[in-house]
């Protein structure tokens, strides 16, 4: 359970920081960007947080179009 709070402390804070820094905005390409954090050897995709939807691009600042979830990506859990 340990783990789970420090990957949501963790993720909480990087997505503070892209969210901090306007010039991330530049490398966000067209289709926007996933991000996650994985458990170490994760099984499935409940093992990965991920930012629900993307970083995307508002007022030209990053911004996470939702919040951090367990079993947000599938796609990035593979």
């Amino acid at each position: 359970m340990e783990e789970i709070y420090e990957m949501h402390g963790r993720m909480k804070l990087a997505v503070e920081m892209i969210e901090g820094c306007e010039a991330f905005a530049a490398i966000i390409p067209e289709v926007r960007t996933n991000f996650v954090y994985s458990k170490e050897s994760p099984k499935d995709k409940h093992d990965v947080l991920a930012v629900e939807g993307r970083i995307t691009i508002v007022g030209g600042a990053p911004h996470a179009s939702g919040p951090s979830k367990f079993g947000a990506s599938s796609h990035m859990a593979r």
